[in-house]
């Protein structure tokens, strides 16, 4: 199965596609609001008294249930005849930022990674920050309570649809011994909004939870996975994750969650930035990225004026793309006559057409016609690299002409080209 693109693994759309879905989610929309409302009342509630009672284990756990009640969380265990008690270390793919809370109910686990109400209410210890725990506290957790430990060892959420994130090796240092299970979400129709979204924060989650009638949770174990005698980490931990990947139906990839939050990143600057208009009325890139990519293809490809230039990239966002459409043939063009100094002699006419030719003949011309298209392409396209700078160099608005500056009250800078 071909891996895919990083930029699939993450829903980037909150709202359903289809027309009779959005008008039932409109009409859903003041009972979901109200809804909403009502619920951050009762969760408020029981985080008061799970705060008030921290030392009672048995009224941290029924006030837990009332929280998921109060999210509308619901779990649906599936294959649980491989269910295997004794494993203490349950791995699951990373779907929404409250799985752990679906895996509490069904298990009785615990977690390290929990916003402080959460773990107020669980009576949670700290056991390390952030994606990395502190894997003494977790091995010692074990000797010391029945409880599982619930792990997630993509470090990041993805769909789970199109492919996971590959998984981070330290989940094999805290047992050799793990139950491996896949996490699916669904929601009523009429309130089908996504779970979680690329760049969206807990706190925007918790509203959806809210807002939503009721979030299905649905686990399904796999047989439990014990490592071999002479198995490295990252075999164990590749296993792990071929098995839910496999059961899930999905490609597991080579993306790790840094990546995914570098092309999260890059995603949120460019969704934020303000854009340019054109004259034809066409969205362009943001002012600094577009200046900043429009003068590298231009000392690459000087024959090509800059207008083309400027539309192409406005399509693509890439300057190898640009230019190799450009080399390619597919943006139309005059090539740039450039003033030559006088000279006595004349000049011989075939210099004349040379000037005259398309791009692809002059560059050939003086690479040598031995170099195939393909070397010249990647030339090219290297050289553009190599010329690069800073990805968001700032674009001062003073070099515009001030005639085409326009801001409107409520709206961000426009630039007229």
């Amino acid at each position: 199965m071909a891996e895919p693109d990083i930029k699939d693994l993450c829903d980037k759309n909150r709202f359903p596609k289809k027309g009779w879905q959005i008008f039932t989610l409109l009409l859903y929309s003041p009972v979901g609001l109200a809804l909403a409302v009502v619920r951050v009342f009762i969760a408020i509630q029981a985080l008061i008294a799970a705060i008030i009672l921290p030392e009672m284990s048995l009224a941290r756990s029924i006030i837990l249930r009332m929280i998921c009640g109060v999210l509308g969380i619901v779990v649906d265990e599936k294959n649980t005849s491989v269910r295997d008690r004794s494993t203490q270390v349950i791995v699951a793919n990373h779907i929404t930022q409250l799985d752990f809370l679906a895996a509490h109910l069904a298990t009785g686990c615990i977690t390290w990674d929990l916003p402080s109400p959460l773990a107020w209410a669980l009576g949670i210890k700290y056991m390390g920050r952030g994606r990395y725990p502190d894997i003494n506290k977790l091995r010692a957790h074990l000797e010391k309570s029945p409880s599982p430990i619930f792990l997630q060892p993509e470090e990041a959420s993805t769909s789970g649809k199109v492919g996971l994130l590959k998984f981070s090796h330290w989940m094999a240092k805290i047992s050799d011994n793990v139950q491996p299970v896949t996490i699916k979400t669904t929601r009523p129709s009429f309130g089908d909004v996504t779970c979680d979204v690329l760049g969206s924060s807990f706190i925007s989650e918790l509203f959806w939870f809210l807002f939503c009638p009721s979030t299905l949770f649905t686990l399904r174990y796999l047989p439990v996975i014990q490592k071999e005698a002479d198995e490295t980490e990252e075999k164990f931990t590749e296993r792990v994750e071929q098995a839910i990947a496999a059961d899930l139906g999905i490609p597991s990839t080579s993306y790790t969650a840094a990546d995914k939050a570098e092309y999260e990143k890059r995603y949120l600057i460019e969704y934020n930035q303000p854009v340019l208009i054109t004259s034809s009325g066409q969205t362009a890139l943001p002012c600094a990225e577009l200046q900043q990519m429009a003068s590298q293809v231009k000392e690459v490809l000087p024959h090509v004026p800059v207008n083309a230039i400027l539309q192409d990239l406005g399509r693509t966002h890439s300057v190898d793309l640009t230019i190799s459409n450009i080399l390619e043939g597919s943006v139309h063009f005059t090539p740039v006559q450039h003033q030559q100094p006088v000279r006595v002699d004349p000049v011989p006419s075939s210099t004349v057409q040379m000037k005259n030719q398309p791009v692809l003949q002059s560059l050939s011309q003086g690479q040598g016609k031995m170099i195939s298209f393909m070397e010249r392409k990647a030339k090219l396209i290297a050289d553009a690299r190599r010329r690069s700078s800073s990805f968001l160099s700032l674009c001062p608005i003073s070099s515009f002409p001030s005639h085409q500056v326009r801001r409107s009250k409520n709206q961000p800078l426009f630039i007229m080209l």
